[in-house]
């Protein structure tokens, strides 16, 4: 039996160690940690949330300290592809909630951090920090974010 935890696209042109680089976690080509966590009181897993059809952009920490104009911003540029998602250990409407820290510190989340997730579950892109230039490059190199013409 194999698990999909031992596979890695570590090395992949696919995959970024974004700035400020996350000292711990799963680094980027790494397949996300499964962690139960609760939304809206209710319970449910880290990557039952984040795998999908689209790139999930994992904003971990207090929620009130991301810039909501920049992330109005980033999303509105890559609608079609990225869902955003909030994780924190504090109790908020519609977020992740990760009451007791597992699942932060198992990203290596002291502060602040972003983990943009493939469809797959595998990580393509994470940093420190609430800066979201590093995750707004790896998406424009890979995705146009003007108008499709047939």
């Amino acid at each position: 039996i194999f698990s999909e935890l031992a596979i890695r696209y570590r090395k992949s042109p696919l995959v970024t160690e974004g700035e400020p680089r996350l000292r711990d976690g799963p680094q980027a080509g790494d397949r996300l940690p499964d962690v139960k966590l609760t939304r809206d009181g209710r319970p449910t897993y880290l990557l039952k949330e984040v795998c999908g059809p689209s790139f999930h952009l994992l904003l971990c920490g207090t929620p009130e300290d991301w810039n909501a104009d920049v992330i109005a911003e980033l999303t509105g540029s890559f609608p079609e592809i990225l869902a955003l998602h909030y994780l924190s250990p504090n109790l908020t409407a519609n977020i992740l909630v990760d009451s007791n820290g597992e699942a932060l510190n198992r990203l290596g989340i002291r502060d602040a951090g972003q983990y943009l997730v493939r469809p797959d579950g595998y990580i393509a892109y994470r940093c420190g920090g609430r800066d979201f230039r590093g995750v707004k490059q790896y998406l424009s190199n890979w995705y146009s974010t003007g108008p499709r013409t047939s």
